[in-house]
C-alpha cells in the first residue's frame, strides 16, 4: 500500500468537495426549476386573457399580411462589381382563421441602372 502524502491526501478532498458542491447547486437549481415551471397550456391560457380573451379572439375571422422585399440577383449581372440587376416585390394576402381561405396579391417589378 502506497503512502500518500499531506498534500494529496487534501488536494483530494478539496476536489471531492468541490464536486459534491456543484452537484447540490445543480440538484437544488433543477428542483427549484420545476417549482416554478409552468405548463404550456397555462401560459397559453395567461397569453389569451392578457389580450382580451377567448372570445375576442374568437370574433377575428380574417389575418392580413402585409410584405415588401427586395432581392439583388448577383448571378445574373454581368459585371461582377455591379451594378446588379434589383427586384422588388409587394405581396397582400389575406388568411380565413376558422375557413380554408387565402387570397394573395403580388406585385414585382425589376430593373437595373445603366452602365457607366
Amino acid at each position: 500500500m502506497s503512502k500518500i502524502s499531506a498534500k494529496k491526501r487534501s488536494e483530494r478532498f478539496i476536489c471531492g468537495m468541490r464536486t459534491t458542491r456543484y452537484a447540490a447547486i445543480f440538484i437544488m437549481t433543477m428542483v427549484f426549476a420545476k417549482s416554478i415551471a409552468q405548463q404550456p397550456k397555462e401560459i397559453i391560457n395567461h397569453t389569451i386573457e392578457a389580450m382580451g380573451g377567448l372570445e375576442k379572439w374568437k370574433s377575428i375571422d380574417y389575418i392580413n399580411l402585409k410584405m415588401a422585399g427586395h432581392k439583388y440577383w448577383l448571378e445574373q449581372s454581368e459585371n461582377p462589381n455591379g451594378p446588379y440587376i434589383t427586384s422588388y416585390e409587394v405581396v397582400d394576402e389575406v388568411h380565413g382563421v376558422w375557413r380554408d381561405q387565402m387570397s394573395r396579391k403580388e406585385a414585382s417589378g425589376c430593373f437595373s441602372l445603366p452602365m457607366k
